[in-house]
Parts: C-alpha cells; structure tokens; sequence
C-alpha cells in the first residue's frame, strides 16, 4: 500500500513510495462525463474484491 503509515504530502512522497513497490499495477481513467464515473465505480468495486487497493486523485 502506498500510504502504510502516513499519506504521502508531495508529488516527491508519492513518488518515492511508488517506487518502493515491488510490482505495481497501474491504471489510469480520466473522468470526464458522468458515464466515465460510473465505468470506474464499477472497476473500483471489481479491483478491491481482488485485494488491497490504493487510489490517487489528481485534480487540476
């Protein structure tokens, strides 16, 4: 997990703890309508039945 005992404050901390990951798997999904959120909730719920899961919210 990437934010085991705190959560990263920087683009340098959460850099540094997802290279520390040994085989990450990484996806990216860009929301950009309603129907895109909801294609992701239903990954999300899919993805977190499998196993721990860690989410990265970028916002610009």
């Amino acid at each position: 997990m990437i934010s085991t005992f705190s959560t990263p404050n920087s683009k340098y901390e959460l850099s540094r703890e997802i290279l520390k990951l040994k085989n990450p798997k990484i996806e990216t999904h860009e929301i950009l309508e309603p129907k895109d959120l909801i294609a992701l909730d239903r990954r999300l719920k899919a993805l977190s039945r499998a196993g721990q899961l860690s989410i990265v919210i970028i916002r610009s």
